[in-house]
C-alpha cells in the first residue's frame, strides 16, 4: 500500500534533494493545492517552506509521489517532524485539473517556526542556486 505525498520543493524530481530510492513512484501531471498557501524561501539556507496558513498565498504547484510507509517515515525524519523547529505532516487536497481531488500528505510549518521569510509567496519552487544542501551547512539545525 502507498500513500500520496505532495512534494513542492527540493525533493521534486531533478531537484537538489531528489533521491530515486526514497521518493516513490511519481504520478504523471502537475498538481496544485486546492487551497492557497504561502510558499516562501526561508532561513539562512534558502529552503522552500509551505506555511500552514490556508487561504493565503498561491495555489502551489508540485508533484505527487506514492510512497510506502517506510518511505514516509524517512521523509518524516528528513523533514525533522520529531524536532521542535521541524515540519508537520498534514493532510490537504490537490488536483491536476482533470481528475478528482486527491487527499495527500504534505510537509508544512506554522509561521512561528520559521526564522526568516523571503520575498512574496511563490506559486512554484524554482531550482534556486541560493539553496544550500544539508550536507554543506555545517553544524546547527538543517531547517
Amino acid at each position: 500500500m502507498t500513500n500520496p505525498l505532495f512534494i513542492y520543493g527540493t525533493l521534486k524530481r531533478g531537484f537538489h534533494n531528489f533521491d530515486v530510492d526514497r521518493t516513490g513512484a511519481i504520478r504523471d501531471g502537475v498538481y496544485r493545492t486546492i487551497d492557497h498557501y504561502p510558499l516562501h524561501l526561508t532561513g539562512p539556507w534558502g529552503a522552500p517552506v509551505l506555511i500552514n496558513e490556508p487561504g493565503q498565498g498561491q495555489r502551489v504547484i508540485g508533484e505527487i509521489h506514492d510512497v510506502t510507509i517506510e518511505q514516509l517515515l524517512w521523509f518524516d525524519e528528513f523533514e525533522g517532524c520529531h524536532l521542535a523547529h521541524g515540519y508537520d505532516r498534514v493532510k490537504i487536497q490537490v488536483s491536476n485539473g482533470i481528475d478528482a481531488l486527491v487527499d495527500v500528505d504534505v510537509y508544512m510549518k506554522p509561521r512561528a517556526r520559521i526564522e526568516t521569510v523571503r520575498g512574496e509567496p511563490l506559486e512554484v519552487y524554482p531550482r534556486d542556486a541560493a539553496y544550500i544542501l544539508p550536507s554543506e551547512r555545517g553544524s546547527g539545525p538543517n531547517f
